[in-house]
């Protein structure tokens, strides 16, 4: 009867995740269908993007798979839904799927983690398909690896079935043909995957060597592009890199500064979510160990990160409180923030390595430790923006997760998986509310410029989108950005284009449909 139980609840289980699967699936299918095309968007849409594709980018990027990527998306809604769809559920698959504990409320943990990124990441990754095209495949290819190789830190060799080398060849070459700092980041990790299993093993297995090739090859063809020499000699307009060892450090210091900004001081949501579980884990490690000295010293850690998340949380409301006359200058600085950043991370590290059972911390903790070497190539380049971090965020996504999996591995409440499908509902609901009125007005703007633009209108009246954070430089400004929207929207190129509030906009809508 036992059997035949266990069976039932694994079946039901097995069910369950489908049907979660499927309409986690839905939800990104519907949101993705609600993006609008913005930016660059509209130059890769026209035939900007087919005379890049025609000199194959000389003197542009090495980045080959995201150009053509972008060329497809910009050219079928269809595929950009199908492809953003299979793409963020594929992202939290990949975190479930890591976490040693796979349970379906870890599935839904690792959704909520999604939506709960900063708004600008997500508007320069999620919601926009030349940020997507660029940094969401990428992250998605190198933690796919992460998780092929996350056996290597048990006592045991690892064995991986010969077909796998062909696979994990293709993961390199491709994962190497988005972003550089990715491109560079995987490189690092071939290596020290090879170079730690020898130590360790004394063995080299092909699964690691096939993606070492693949890696190094991606990499040799991305940077023979021309388009990066012309940044070493300092004639791109765009894209700099140090020229002196005092512009090292400075660029370095800068860029170091906002990614602790970025991923820590002003990514409160995650950081206090893994606060939370670490106030769990360790509380209960104390309660079932003995040893003081541990005890002692998982406290002092679980102190210094509740320090820095106070810091943190104080930063986010810095506006409001200085209101009251209370100086916050010091939140400013760039060493505390930095400072601040380590310290939370240090405090983590030093959490799961004590309260974590020996089987499984290194494993854990091996997301935390490819973080600061997918950042480190940013340091050195400008500009750098909040869509660089977005493999450094999913790394963030699968320790969490993995985390949050280690802590419930023994319980079965409902309460908690009810709670975590409301959690999803609730920012499924936000974001669809978010996005359809920026689908709304999208559509009505585009609709009504190319009106005017048939009826010989010299000004061509479009509005600023709704919700600017989550939607990235949706605005036609003057300059190539408005020629590119005409070109991408069949606009009359002697058209002026003229920006308008969504207020401002509807009222001339009304009147000039009157006429």
């Amino acid at each position: 009867m036992k059997i035949k139980s266990k069976k039932y609840n694994t079946n039901l289980s097995f069910v369950t995740f489908a049907v979660i699967s499927g309409l986690t699936i839905l939800l990104f299918a519907v949101l993705a269908g609600l993006f609008p095309y913005t930016f660059d968007d509209w130059a890769w849409g026209c035939d900007i993007g087919i005379s890049r594709l025609k000199t194959f980018f000389h003197d542009y990027n090495g980045r080959y798979l995201g150009n053509l990527l972008i060329l497809a998306l910009t050219r079928s809604n269809v595929l950009r839904i199908i492809c953003m769809a299979v793409s963020y559920y594929a992202a939290c698959y990949l975190c479930y799927k890591y976490a040693a504990y796979r349970k379906n409320e870890v599935f839904l943990f690792s959704v909520i983690l999604f939506f709960i990124m900063p708004k600008i990441l997500f508007g320069q990754t999620v919601s926009w398909a030349s940020g997507y095209s660029n940094y969401v495949p990428p992250a998605f290819l190198s933690v796919s690896y992460i998780l092929i190789i996350k056996n290597i830190i048990g006592n045991k060799a690892p064995e991986y079935p010969k077909h796998l080398t062909v696979a994990t060849f293709f993961i390199g070459l491709c994962g190497a043909l988005f972003i550089e700092n990715v491109t560079i980041f995987n490189v690092c990790l071939a290596v020290g995957v090879v170079i730690y299993v020898w130590v360790k093993f004394k063995k080299i297995f092909a699964a690691h060597i096939g993606f070492l090739i693949g890696a190094v090859s991606g990499a040799v063809l991305m940077f023979s592009n021309t388009g990066y020499g012309i940044i070493a000699l300092g004639n791109d307009t765009y894209r700099t890199v140090p020229s002196s060892f005092a512009d090292l450090l400075t660029t370095c210091l800068d860029n170091g500064y906002f990614a602790c900004e970025f991923l820590v001081a002003s990514n409160y949501k995650i950081c206090s979510l893994a606060t939370g579980l670490l106030l769990i884990l360790t509380l209960r490690f104390i309660r079932s160990s003995n040893d003081k000295t541990k005890n002692s010293f998982a406290v002092c850690a679980l102190t210094v990160n509740f320090a820095c998340l106070f810091f943190i949380l104080l930063k986010k409301v810095e506006s409001i409180v200085s209101r009251l006359g209370i100086s916050l200058d010091f939140l400013k600085s760039k060493l505390f923030i930095i400072v601040l950043a380590l310290l939370f991370a240090v405090s983590v590290f030093a959490v799961v390595q004590i309260c974590v059972d020996r089987d499984h911390k290194y494993r854990m903790l091996l997301p935390v430790l490819c973080l600061p070497v997918s950042v480190a190539p940013l340091l050195i380049v400008t500009p750098v923006s909040a869509r660089c971090f977005f493999t450094a965020y999913f790394l963030m996504m699968v320790f969490v997760a993995d985390l949050f999996g280690y802590i419930i591995k023994d319980t079965n409440y409902k309460l908690i998986f009810s709670g975590l499908a409301i959690a999803v509902l609730i920012l499924a609901v936000f974001h669809i509310n978010i996005f359809l009125t920026v689908y709304k007005y999208d559509v009505k703007r585009n609709e009504f410029a190319k009106l005017q633009s048939d009826n010989n209108e010299r000004q061509v009246v479009v509005c600023i989108l709704p919700s600017p954070d989550y939607v990235w430089l949706s605005s036609p400004t003057p300059g190539r950005w408005e020629t590119r929207y005409k070109l991408f929207h069949g606009i009359r190129e002697d058209a002026t284009i003229s920006l308008m509030s969504v207020p401002e906009f509807d009222e001339y809508y009304e009147n000039y449909n009157r006429k």
